[in-house]
């Protein structure tokens, strides 16, 4: 090589080794000091705030004040709760991206949380004595059926990144859809369990974090056992295999292990989502490399977004409830996501995806049975469900009994329960159900994209945040601005996802991609809203 191109090489290489320094030390000094830092923060915060040199006094020599009591059995195991959960989902995150190759990986996005999460409020309610005998194992066998089948749905043979997103998060909307029906269904038995589910920190005493500690421990030796092998994976399936690698074996421990730190997580703290998707990214981008660094690294700034979140969410705590964790990280996260989704390298990209959206729905429209067919079973079955609506309940009817009542014939007990009762709910619905069907085929259409819906494009997240916003932040307006409100938040959320998926044309699957993180956004800001409402749902 010759002294001039010696020379040319000199300064590329300098700025990019200083860079690397730099963010080592910003992630391994800076990062525990940040921390520390904000853990301080953490303890002196509440309803009642306590000076840094009373938290200390407490933590070095308590006096058996209040005080110190407070900070010593509630406020301390909190953080500590805070830091195993964070540093938990900050290494399942990596461990996840790593095996999958696939960035858009994390324990959110492939379904894992709402998985564990389904399975402890399912054994909550049919089985209590073995949730809470052990909670992480019923956590940990949600997250991972729920993680094999998104996987199943992607395609086992051709996995591509978005795809494995994109069925991770059709498996966390049933998994989470699923929840909810059990919750509904069985509210004393689940009543202690909403908030948990939306993510909190809260602690009454050192038992979550004794429970935590040892299996979040556990996971991480075994992480940083097999961090060389993951190395090496990353390099590609045929270089890992000429290196003597067991590639599948090494691909089902990290996963199982990304899953079980998630399932620890969720077991104490509820599904916080986001997490194990930023913090990997962030600590990649300030020059970290290899496992055995990385994991290290992704449980320091895992527990420093976890506690940071947790200090905003107070910051809004009402002496009636408080905002969960797991809403500012929604808040923080979702953003990140669309960002990740843009630079994603999308199947069919420019003007591609689009072409490829307008054959599936020429496809989909190919008429296999005739319309006058169609309309007629559709009415039938229409006017059947209509019926079992009104005629069945804690109070039900026959159907001589139903048809009558709605012929204003019936008893007075019957037209006071059918008619006043159960029609107007049922006519609503119904009305709303065609509303939401032909916005979701105007949508398809529009944007040629047949994953386009009103729940998928933020429609819906963005008209629940607008009508909020009047009602809670404004409510001497009149209420006829409500409808006002929620269409102006749906239109500008559906604006937001459309600019952001636009890059040399629309594809379906960067719509959808975005299109869910929009909605987790408003998502978390309707929760921000109800708590600032002090309103209890």
């Amino acid at each position: 090589m010759s002294r001039r191109n010696r020379r040319g090489l000199g300064p590329a290489m300098v700025p990019a080794r200083g860079r690397s320094i730099v963010g080592h030390l910003i992630v391994f000094s800076g990062g525990p000091l940040l921390l520390l830092t904000l853990l301080l923060l953490h303890v002196s915060q509440g309803q009642s705030d306590v000076s840094f040199g009373a938290v200390i006094d407490a933590i070095i020599s308590p006096s058996g004040t209040t005080t110190d009591n407070v900070v010593r059995y509630i406020r301390l195991p909190r953080a500590a709760i805070g830091v195993l959960a964070g540093a938990a989902l900050g290494m399942a995150g990596v461990l996840m991206q790593s095996v999958t190759r696939n960035p858009l990986a994390s324990p959110g996005t492939i379904g894992v949380n709402a998985g564990a999460y389904l399975a402890i409020v399912a054994a909550t309610i049919f089985a209590p004595g073995l949730a809470g005998a052990s909670p992480v194992t019923l956590a940990f066998a949600g997250g991972a059926a729920a993680a094999a089948l998104a996987y199943v749905i992607a395609g086992t043979t051709q996995v591509t990144p978005v795809r494995l997103a994109l069925a991770g998060i059709a498996v966390a909307l049933v998994c989470s859809a699923l929840t909810a029906m059990l919750q509904l269904f069985n509210e004393n038995e689940t009543a202690g369990l909403f908030f948990w589910g939306a993510g909190s920190l809260a602690e009454n005493d050192w038992s979550g974090t004794q429970y935590a500690w040892p299996r979040v421990l556990a996971g991480a030796a075994v992480a940083f056992i097999i961090a060389r092998p993951l190395d090496v994976l990353l390099l590609g399936d045929d270089v890992a295999r000429s290196l003597g690698q067991r590639v599948a074996l090494t691909r089902f421990g990290g996963i199982v292990i990304g899953v079980f730190l998630a399932a620890v997580a969720v077991s104490v703290v509820g599904p916080i989502g986001f997490v194990g998707l930023i913090v990997p990214h962030v600590v990649r981008l300030l020059g970290v490399k290899g496992h055995r660094l990385l994991l290290p690294a992704t449980a320091i700034w895992g527990a420093i977004v976890l506690i940071g979140a947790d200090i905003v969410a107070r910051l809004v705590t009402t002496n009636i409830s408080e905002l969960p964790a797991g809403g500012i990280t929604a808040l923080i996260g979702a953003p990140f996501f669309v960002w990740l989704a843009r630079r994603a390298a999308l199947p069919g990209g420019g003007g591609g995806g689009r072409s490829t959206g307008e054959r599936f729905l020429k496809t989909s429209a190919r008429r296999r049975v005739s319309y006058p067919v169609l309309m007629g079973i559709s009415f039938i079955v229409l006017a059947t469900a209509l019926i079992a609506g009104v005629a069945l309940g804690d109070l039900s009817f026959n159907a001589t009994t139903t048809l009558n009542t709605l012929r204003g014939e019936g008893t007075t007990l019957s037209e006071r329960v059918i008619l006043d009762l159960r029609l107007p709910r049922l006519l609503v619905a119904m009305l709303a159900g065609a509303a939401l069907a032909v916005s979701g085929a105007l949508l398809q259409g529009v944007v040629r994209n047949p994953l386009a819906g009103p729940e998928i494009v933020g429609i819906t997240g963005g008209a629940g945040l607008g009508a909020l916003t009047v009602i809670v932040l404004f409510p001497g307006l009149p209420f006829a601005l409500v409808p006002i409100a929620a269409f102006v938040g749906a239109f500008a959320a559906f604006a937001v996802v459309y600019l952001a998926s636009w890059k040399d044309g629309l594809t379906p699957t960067r719509l959808a991609l975005i299109g869910v993180a929009v909605s987790a956004f408003c998502a978390a800001g309707i929760n921000i809203l109800v708590v600032k409402a002090q309103v209890r749902v």
